[in-house]
Parts: structure tokens; sequence; C-alpha cells
């Protein structure tokens, strides 16, 4: 049977845990071989180091195909992966940047060969952009409302998309606005710790682990686009801890870091820029999203359960940062060029 469990996000890493527990039991098996897709996100060793973690602990066989070095337990060139791909269990594509990842796919010819797995009943998840990227189309972004729509892989009819309530509801009001813009009749929209799986090309259950997450179906009407919640089963309840409130915070202090920082574990760069007063934080390949003040040195993602704080020298320069994500501490010195705005 060709199955596509499509995760709209984590918000925290128990979150994380839970998911990988029912995409392990869908395999069937004790010991399932579970490989890592990491190129949306530009395949950083913490992430696959994580995976490996996670599903090493649920008696997984893990392994990862990485285009850009070589990290976690069993790392799988990219000319090897073929073969590797078919024999899998399950294939699981992280989130990310998916025009990047279809875009390598396709020239290794993974894409056929991703779809030539899931004929043969090799599972296929993902979360975020590894959700979407199973679709016929993503939604674009606010910035690059605009046709054609980007072709994703099209194994699942459609459009969708992901993080749905994410951003006090900011996100869903763009999601909204994008179809009604762009004339779009049809999409699927997935909260965090939420999920759908789909046999064939349709749905077969909607899966929720967070009180009130869920998928929706969208139609735009004459009147709008309307919104019919899916009914989720559910499968876990995750413990959100108190919500964060961002603080009133000067622009001066918001501009002092901007800039490219280098981390060293993942070694990838990270960009802070500023677009009017508001912040955002791009990783590597990463979408980029906004990051809001609780201190004037430690700012938070709302979209994710991630925290980053900026590290200032005796007269007051941000000269580094650290990220904190799932218990762990990435650090990063900023690099000469703090001015500079593009990757």
């Amino acid at each position: 049977m060709r199955r596509i469990l499509a995760i709209g996000g984590f918000s925290t890493g128990e979150s994380e845990a839970l998911a990988a527990a029912y995409v392990r039991d869908l395999t069937g098996k004790a010991q399932p071989k579970m490989c890592l897709l990491s190129t949306p996100a530009g395949d950083p060793p913490m992430l696959i180091n994580d995976f490996d973690d996670i599903y090493g602990k649920l008696g997984c066989q893990t392994s990862n195909v990485s285009f850009f070095g070589r990290a976690g337990t069993q790392c799988i060139h990219p000319d090897d992966a073929a073969a590797h791909l078919r024999q899998q269990d399950a294939i699981f594509v992280s989130g990310g940047n998916p025009r990047c990842a279809l875009a390598l796919w396709k020239d290794w010819g993974l894409d056929l060969v991703l779809r030539d797995a899931w004929e043969h009943g090799v599972l296929l998840s993902g979360m975020s952009a590894g959700a979407v990227c199973w679709f016929e189309h993503p939604l674009p972004p606010p910035g690059r409302r605009r046709l054609p729509l980007q072709r994703c892989l099209g194994l699942l009819p459609g459009i969708c998309d992901v993080h749905y309530h994410a951003g006090d509801g900011i996100r869903r009001q763009e999601i909204l606005e994008t179809m009604r813009m762009l004339v779009l009749s049809s999409a699927i929209a997935i909260d965090d710790d939420a999920a759908v799986l789909f046999e064939e090309d349709s749905i077969a259950d909607v899966l929720s682990w967070r009180e009130g997450a869920t998928a929706y179906q969208l139609k735009l009407q004459p009147t709008g686009v309307d919104e019919r919640p899916l009914v989720p089963k559910v499968i876990g309840s995750i413990t959100l801890g108190p919500e964060r409130q961002p603080i009133s915070l000067g622009l001066s202090l918001k501009q002092a870091c901007v800039g490219r920082y280098q981390l060293t574990s993942p070694m990838e760069i990270v960009l802070i820029t500023i677009e009017g007063e508001q912040l955002f934080a791009q990783y590597g390949r990463q979408q980029k999203y906004e990051i809001f003040p609780e201190s004037e040195n430690r700012y938070f993602w709302k979209v994710v359960d991630a925290q980053v704080t900026f590290e200032r020298d005796g007269d007051g320069n941000v000269t580094s940062l650290v990220h904190h994500q799932h218990g762990r501490d990435a650090h990063g010195v900023k690099l000469e060029d703090r001015g500079r705005n593009e990757p």
C-alpha cells in the first residue's frame, strides 16, 4: 500500500518523539530501517544526530543521505542513495527549504527513486517542508505571491501548507490571503503537532497529539475561504510550557543583533536581519522567521520551541549568539560583514 504521513510541525522535543513512535509503529516492524533526508535543512549534523538519537531509542536502524558532508550513524552518499532508499521501511524528510531540496533530488534522480519507493510500499513521511514536498504544489509565502505555483514531487494531489496556526494566527491569515489573491480553489493546511496520513492519494486518518491541533480543508468561496476542520484521532498529549510573551525593545538594541553568525556545530551560517522593527532569523537554507524579544539579549520563535541569546562585549557590542533548542546549545560567532542582509 502507498502511504505518506504529512506532519505540520513540532512545537517541542516531546512532540517530535511522540510522532517518531507513531512513524515507527506504522511500519509494523520492531526494528524498522529508517532513513533521513535532511536536504531541505542543508544536512546539519545536529539535526542528523537528533534523528539518530530519537529513532535509535525506539529500536530503529537509522541512516541518512547527505549532500553537504558526513554525519550520523550511517551516512549515505547521494550517488549510492537510490538502492539504499528502496531498501528502507520508512523515509523521513526534515523541515527547511523544499525548493532547494527538490532541485538537488531531481539532479541526482532521487525524485524518481522516492516515487518508486512509495509505489513499492516504503512509508514516506516528513514535517514542515518534509510534508509539503509530497504534494503537487506548496503555498507561496507573502513575498512571492504569484503564478505559476512551484512544482513539488506530486505524489499527492493539490496544495499543502503547514504550521497553520503558528505565530498567533498570523500564518493562518497569510494562507487565507494568498488563496484569495491567487484564486486558488482548495488546499490542505496542517497545524503543528498534527499530521495527515494518506493511503494512495486519499486521507485515511488525521492525527493529533496536542489539544486543538488538527488539519483543515480550505476551499475558496465567493465570500472568502471556507475552513473545514478535520476530526483527528488523538495519539497522545504533549505538555506545553507557559506561553512566552514578547516585550517592547528599542530599535537600536535590535539593530545591534543584525549580521551573519558562524555556527561550529552544526557548521552553518545564521543570518539575522531586520525589517522595519521586526527581527528575523534564518538558519542555513531554512526559511526565515520572526524572532521576538523576551529580554534585552534573548529572543524566541513562535513557530518552534527555540530561543537565541545574543552575547555582548564590555562595550555593549553583539559579538556572538547561542541557539537553544531541544536542550542543546549551539554557539555562533558574529562575522565581520555584520551589516550585510543577504546569506
